[in-house]
């Protein structure tokens, strides 16, 4: 093939590849049919608008400019397009299926047009114009606008708080906004803290305003809330700084209680006692007694039951024996055909053994009502229990006295004489207080 003339013109109209640096074609070739390389002047042929046979003939013949083509190419990002990949049958009918409501493509398309209308400030019918639409239909067809009724009662009251919520997510916010929720609420539901209340801003000369609660759907609850308690913020912390002294005391009267009923209860003796009384008040058998001691009082309970048995026997003596003794009756002549007979009379069984059989039905029964008379109970209950019931005579039958609570009355009659009977309770209560306790 003749090599063209050393005058190459540029390719018309959109060369936008790199390689045309390198080719150009003849003044004569009117069409562009024929490009020639401007390093050799050798025609290249090529087919309709591809441009590999001239990349090839680059590589080929000249090797540096080959090198320079390529790293221009890589620059520019002029790569060869890959082939477009046909759509499969179910790609096909899939992207005519419109999106899931649901689904995380139609979620975000519907964010992003919500964000349009708030920050753009648009009315919200702009969603049902036909150019609206048109243009979604074209980004997307598969996406389907909800109606302006969803964005004004779901999207934009969504977006908004969640705009708000950002705003003022502040950890240290959410407390003080809690504390102050608490604050009120306790006032609330109180009404010595609020006659409290009362008193101290009538000394601190605040406006008699009460404390203001938040509701959810009311606009500006919460900053009314906040500001009317930064307006009785002294008046709040003295009420509250007098009911946490109040508290104090309360759990230092009870911290003494307790160490006293401690110290009067602690001995050895008085426990077993009161354990045996409670084992034996039907109310409560085997509830307060402490698991690990439970054993000890029931063997405890068995021996002292023996004991009274034993006692009661020695004291009704033999005399009692022959008087409960049924008188001899005649031997019939069906009698010595059963005296024949194998005899079934059952074992008799040992006194400690029948002892332990009542206690075990004892702990069966069903709970009784608390207000029930223990002693009526054992009265009802006796036939059923004769020998458990003499230890409940025993025990339940001690009388329940305080001589503390008796030299209190002692006291009070010393305060309250003929002389002083204009004495008000409250003052009688504080003088036997003080009498007892300074």
């Amino acid at each position: 093939m003749a090599a063209c003339s050393r005058e190459l013109l540029p390719k018309k109209g959109t060369g936008n590849s790199v390689i045309w640096n390198w080719f150009g074609f003849d003044a004569a070739d009117k069409t562009q049919t024929k490009p020639c390389c401007k390093i050799c002047f050798k025609a290249v042929a090529t087919g309709s608008s591809s441009t590999t046979n001239l990349f090839q003939h680059l590589r080929n013949k000249h090797r540096e400019e080959w090198e320079k083509c390529s790293r221009l190419r890589s620059e520019n990002g002029t790569s060869s397009t890959p082939a477009k990949k046909q759509t499969t049958f179910p790609e096909s009918f899939t992207n005519c299926v419109p999106y899931d409501k649901n689904g995380a493509r139609w979620k975000a398309i519907t964010e992003a047009i919500t964000f349009y209308i708030a920050t753009d400030m648009l009315p919200i019918y702009s969603v049902e114009k036909r150019g609206f639409n048109h243009m979604l239909k074209v980004l997307d067809a598969r996406y389907v606008v909800p109606s302006r009724k969803y964005f004004a009662d779901v999207a934009l009251p969504h977006l908004y708080n969640t705009t708000r919520e950002n705003g003022v997510k502040d950890p240290r916010i959410d407390r003080a906004i809690g504390v102050c929720k608490k604050a009120v609420s306790a006032f609330s539901y109180s009404w010595k803290k609020r006659r409290d209340m009362t008193e101290v801003q009538a000394e601190l000369g605040l406006p008699q305003h009460l404390l203001i609660s938040e509701s959810p759907t009311r606009w500006g609850s919460r900053q009314k809330m906040i500001e009317r308690f930064l307006e009785q913020e002294k008046a709040i912390t003295r009420v509250l700084g007098a009911e946490r002294r109040k508290k104090e005391l309360t759990k230092t009267i009870k911290a003494n209680i307790m160490r006293y009923l401690e110290s009067k209860y602690c001995d050895l003796e008085k426990e077993e006692l009161l354990d045996m009384a409670t084992l034996l008040d039907p109310r409560f058998r085997t509830t307060y007694i402490d698991a690990s001691k439970l054993e000890v009082v029931k063997k405890r309970a068995v021996s002292e039951i023996s004991a009274l048995c034993n006692s009661t026997t020695e004291e009704a003596g033999p005399s009692a024996v022959q008087e409960n003794t049924p008188p001899k009756k005649k031997m019939t002549l069906g009698a010595f055909f059963k005296n024949s007979a194998p005899s079934t009379t059952p074992h008799p069984q040992s006194e400690k053994t029948k002892i332990e059989t009542e206690l075990a039905t004892y702990f069966l029964i069903p709970d009784i009502e608390p207000d029930t008379d223990p002693l009526e109970w054992w009265k009802l209950h006796q036939p059923n229990f004769p020998r458990l019931s003499l230890l409940a005579k025993k025990y339940l039958s001690i009388p329940a006295t305080s001589a503390p609570s008796e030299r209190v009355f002692s006291v009070g009659g010393g305060i309250v004489t003929c002389n002083r009977a204009c004495l008000k309770p409250e003052v009688v209560d504080r003088l036997i207080f003080l009498a007892k306790n300074v």
